[in-house]
């Protein structure tokens, strides 16, 4: 596996509004997150691969946009289920707290909206 470029950053650091203003991470480099992400989670599902741990924390970015998931020891794949280890801050309570497709989205949801509001949905 290759090393992960020193120019990336955990996801959760757009959070901050005065960061992605140093960083001129515009909603236009947001958007292009977004839609990477959006592909990673729809494409990882239909390879049958639940996330589970979809958190900004387990997405690292640069100032392009670029997106490279980390932590993917955890994935649900067919005959090896998903721990159910995860942040409360994006679990699902509404499909049972467990991890699933509906989760990941559930997920995805949750942290794109924190970085293009700067708050958390709940």
């Amino acid at each position: 596996m290759e090393y992960l470029p020193k120019d990336f950053y955990p996801l959760d650091s757009i959070f901050n509004k005065n960061f992605c203003l140093q960083n001129n991470i515009s909603n236009l480099i947001k958007e292009k997150i977004s839609k990477q992400l959006i592909l990673a989670v729809k494409n990882a599902h239909l390879n049958k691969i639940n996330i589970g741990d979809l958190s900004a924390l387990n997405v690292m970015i640069n100032n392009q946009g670029t997106v490279k998931l980390i932590d993917v020891d955890s994935y649900a794949v067919p005959g090896i289920p998903h721990t159910d280890k995860l942040l409360e801050d994006i679990r699902d309570y509404f499909h049972g707290g467990h991890v699933c497709e509906s989760a990941d989205f559930f997920s995805l949801s949750v942290i794109v909206f924190n970085y293009f509001t700067y708050f958390h949905p709940f």
